[in-house]
């Protein structure tokens, strides 16, 4: 081999072991701090929406949003696909306890802010849904380039946003659930010890 091919293949090879440390080593973590940005950015959106005075800090609809973008900022590391998946074959046949109280906390609104509120639950509701299906670096490379050929997210949001945003806050409640108990079992484990 000539020194010009060996320098070739070093630095392939470190390439490689780059992207291999990319991949397994920071993917998923990348992808919760994306994910919680998005959060973050999402929730001073509707902030400023009810600062200039659309919808009053105190109303519940408001509060319900708030709450849930602060729950998945906090618990987001267990928004997995799998839950996704066993949440929306749930969807049509198991009544969902968060839409029921979303209907209710924004009855009052008149139809324009109602609309826009639906948007910000909306949009929450597919942040997560994308964070869980981009955990999977290999599942994330399948879905851009499927999304590139067909318009994938287009005919989502179209068709299927209310099974989403019923999936999302079940699985919410689920991570919240599972932290919950891990807590608990840390706090009875050292005041055993």
């Amino acid at each position: 081999m000539t020194p010009e091919q060996v320098a070739t293949v070093l630095e392939s090879v470190v390439a490689l072991l780059a992207l291999w440390a990319f991949v397994f080593l920071f993917w998923k973590d990348y992808c919760l701090d994306s994910f919680r940005q998005s959060v973050f950015e999402l929730r001073d959106e509707l902030f400023l929406y009810a600062a200039h005075g659309h919808i009053s800090f105190q109303h519940p609809a408001y509060k319900n949003l708030r709450d849930r973008m602060n729950a998945a900022i906090r618990y987001g590391h267990g928004f997995t696909l799998a839950r996704f998946v066993v949440a929306l074959t749930q969807v049509r046949h198991i009544p969902n306890e968060e839409s029921v109280v979303w209907e209710k906390a924004v009855e009052d609104l008149a139809e324009d802010r109602r609309s826009v509120l639906n948007q910000f639950r909306n949009r929450f509701a597919f942040a997560a849904l994308r964070y869980a299906v981009l955990r999977s670096f290999s599942l994330a490379v399948f879905v851009s380039c499927l999304k590139a050929l067909t318009g994938l997210k287009d005919a989502l949001k179209r068709r299927n946003t209310e099974r989403v945003v019923i999936a999302v806050e079940r699985v919410e409640l689920e991570a919240i659930e599972d932290a919950r108990r891990d807590n608990q079992r840390d706090h009875s484990v050292a005041v055993s010890a």
